[in-house]
């Protein structure tokens, strides 16, 4: 998980850990010059980014994560509900759209999905 030291993410973590078979690894990395440079993902299966960490527009975060991970599948999670806003994302190479304040089992699905190789979205209105 990409995400700054937030509540936010402790709880993320915590859900994520929660699953006896996933071994979560978390990259305290806000700043978007930095993602890739400290840490290596060859052993990870998937990345989930907790886009409200960042201060730079979202898009961006997502282009310098598939530029650093092309190959990894992404998972972004924010507070958009909308479809005009969750698309800009899939289309700048998030595999997958889950919108913060879901269930830990929304959280497993939308992982699962991801790491199938389908895409997800996951909101309110879904």
């Amino acid at each position: 998980m990409l995400a700054a030291e937030t509540m936010i993410s402790h709880t993320l973590q915590r859900m994520l850990e929660s699953h006896s078979d996933w071994n979560v690894s978390r990259w305290f990395c806000p700043d978007i010059d930095r993602i890739g440079q400290e840490n290596k993902a060859d052993s990870f299966d998937g990345i989930i980014v907790n886009l409200p960490d960042f201060v730079n527009f979202y898009i961006l975060v997502i282009h310098k994560i598939r530029r650093q991970f092309p190959d990894l599948p992404l998972l972004a999670l924010s507070n958009y509900s909308d479809d005009f806003l969750i698309e800009p994302l899939l289309s700048a190479g998030a595999d997958g759209y889950l919108q913060l304040g879901q269930s830990d089992a929304a959280l497993r699905k939308a992982i699962e999905t991801i790491l199938s190789g389908e895409q997800c979205i996951i909101t309110e209105n879904t």
